[in-house]
């Protein structure tokens, strides 16, 4: 039996004619604020072209500018957040609490295997046993022998 596996699911549903809702929206938007400036100010003057036409470019550029398949509103809203946090951190130290009491450091025991000692199979076991339950079981437990039963 044949499945028809759907194809181009990452891209947007056009809503008006060739444009996405966001960008429908997008540029509505910049169109009344121009409008409004327009009607209130004329075309030829000086407020309409520093304020209108800007903003004309930022709507248009939100709804179609993508930079390395990213929309532009991503690097806007990248921008902001940069420019509003902090350049400069600081670390500071401070103690580990848990449930309220502060944990101490536990002191490192030194080790009582000498450099060039040639440790047996029978301390190697015990070694391993004893980081496979990081300390906490005392013995390993014994095996039975293979002829013993």
């Amino acid at each position: 039996m044949q499945f028809k596996v759907p194809q181009n699911i990452d891209l947007a549903d056009k809503i008006v004619g060739p444009l996405t809702l966001n960008q429908f929206i997008e540029l509505t938007l910049g169109g009344v604020m121009v409008y409004i400036l327009l009607t209130q100010f004329g075309a030829a003057s000086v407020p309409f072209i520093l304020i209108g036409i800007p903003i004309g470019l930022f709507s248009v550029a939100l709804a179609f500018l993508k930079i390395n398949e990213q929309p532009f509103g991503h690097f806007v809203l990248a921008f902001f957040r940069y420019t509003r946090r902090p350049k400069i951190f600081t670390w500071h130290k401070t103690r580990l609490q848990t449930g309220g009491v502060i944990m101490k450091p536990t002191p490192i025991k030194k080790s009582t295997v000498r450099p060039h000692h040639h440790a047996t199979k029978s301390e190697l076991q015990k070694l391993a046993f004893r980081l496979d339950t990081r300390g906490h079981a005392l013995k390993p437990e014994k095996k039975p022998e293979k002829g013993a039963q």
